[in-house]
C-alpha cells in the first residue's frame, strides 16, 4: 500500500452534503426502516438476553422507606429508586446506571 504525502486536506475534503446523501446502494436501510422492521425481535433478543430485574411491583418496605424521604420524589422517580434498588439490593450488583435528561432529578434519585 502506497501513501501520497503530497495530498492537501482540501484534496481530501468531501464536498458539502456530500456525507448527507443516501447511496442508491438496496442493502442501505434508514435506522427508522430498520428498527420499524426488526424491532420487535431486537426487543425481544434484549429482554432473553437482559432480563428485566424491576416489573413495577415495588416492595412495601422500600414504599416506606421513599415515601418518608423529606424531598418527595415525583412517581416516576420513585419508580427508578425502586428499580435501583432491586438490582442493587436483591441482586446483588455493584452499580446502576441511571440515564435521563437534565433537569429531570438524577442526583435527587442517587440520594434516595
Amino acid at each position: 500500500m502506497s501513501v501520497d504525502l503530497n495530498t492537501t486536506a482540501n484534496d481530501a475534503a468531501p464536498v458539502q452534503g456530500e456525507l448527507l446523501e443516501a447511496e442508491s446502494n438496496p442493502l442501505t436501510l434508514s435506522l427508522q426502516v430498520f428498527v420499524g422492521e426488526f424491532g420487535d425481535e431486537l426487543l425481544d433478543s434484549l429482554n432473553r438476553a437482559n432480563p428485566p430485574v424491576y416489573a413495577g411491583q415495588a416492595q412495601a418496605q422500600r414504599q416506606l422507606v421513599v415515601a418518608s424521604l423529606k424531598r418527595k420524589l415525583f412517581q416516576a422517580q420513585a419508580e427508578v429508586v425502586h428499580a435501583a434498588a432491586e438490582l442493587l439490593v436483591d441482586q446483588g450488583e455493584r452499580a446502576a446506571i441511571v440515564n435521563g435528561e437534565m433537569g429531570c432529578g438524577k442526583v435527587r434519585r442517587i440520594g434516595a
